[in-house]
């Protein structure tokens, strides 16, 4: 499912961008279901059936960008960048039937395009942090894993994105070597934390 955004009359996504991207999607659903089949618990089958969902069903807005935008901070007497690469937009909207109020939750994921592309094939980096914003969806049991791993619900929320961006991209066909790459800089979300011992362990 896609939203195209437009600029200067001319489609960000062409339509062999478009068959390049559908591509990926269907590989990827595949490739989940075979980890689903070897998981070793609920939990983490349950994790590879929602990113299926995610998949299927989350709208990505695409904007002609390298990133979507950058920011310079001071913090301790040192200078630091980050980059937004990404994102998975929550809604909410609270809907009234009568005397009664329910809330609806929509997901959109907000994407510079040229992150993604490199012509009309995909980059490496752009289909690792796609498959994160596709894999930041409702996870029952976030908080038990939090505390078990003396996280804080939003680190927990980062690490369990980044492991299923990890076993996607390993059972995509990825080496070792890829994946760690992309997690460079990933340090600053998880504090002390050895995140990618973590990650690399739930790799095996």
């Amino acid at each position: 499912m896609f939203k195209f955004i437009f600029g200067d009359n001319k489609k960000i996504i062409s339509n062999k961008r478009k068959q390049v991207l559908d591509g990926f999607r269907k590989q990827a659903i595949k490739a989940l279901n075979e980890l689903a089949k070897k998981s070793k618990d609920d939990f983490e089958k349950n994790l590879y059936y929602a990113m299926q969902d995610s998949i299927n069903g989350t709208p990505i807005h695409f904007y002609p960008k390298t990133s979507l935008r950058g920011k310079v901070y001071r913090a301790g007497g040192k200078v630091f960048s980050s980059v937004t690469m990404g994102e998975n937009v929550k809604q909410i909207r609270v809907i009234q039937y009568g005397n009664r109020f329910y809330l609806q939750s929509k997901a959109h994921i907000n994407f510079p395009s040229e992150h993604l592309f490199s012509g009309d094939s995909l980059t490496l980096p752009g289909v690792f942090t796609l498959s994160h914003e596709y894999a930041h969806f409702p996870k029952p049991g976030v908080k038990e894993f939090a505390f078990h791993n003396n996280m804080t619900l939003e680190q927990a929320e980062e690490f369990l994105s980044d492991m299923l961006a990890a076993k996607l991209s390993k059972q995509l066909g990825f080496s070792h070597a890829q994946i760690v790459s992309q997690l460079h800089g990933r340090e600053i979300v998880y504090g002390g934390i050895p995140f990618k011992q973590m990650i690399m362990k739930a790799l095996k």
